[in-house]
């Protein structure tokens, strides 16, 4: 999806919130997201698509490892 999507396409992204709440997003817990690919993955997680602890392989390349050992090992892959 990374190599296939414009990412100097100006479209209006939609927003998220840090919270599942019946009535709505509640005052301070929307989240704005800044491009597609992160609205994407918001999208799976909330929906069930992916594990909400899930991380793309590029965010792990980001992160230095740790004393504790790889960085892969500190995220939860369980749904």
């Amino acid at each position: 999806m990374i190599v296939a999507y414009d990412a100097t396409a100006d479209w209006e992204l939609p927003t998220g919130c840090a919270v599942q709440a019946p009535d709505g997003c509640p005052p301070g817990q929307q989240i704005t997201l800044k491009s597609y690919p992160e609205a994407l993955l918001f999208f799976l997680k909330q929906n069930g698509y992916v594990a909400k602890a899930w991380l793309p392989p590029e965010a792990f390349e980001a992160q230095s490892p740790s004393a504790d050992g790889p960085a892969e090992e500190s995220f939860d892959q369980t749904v």
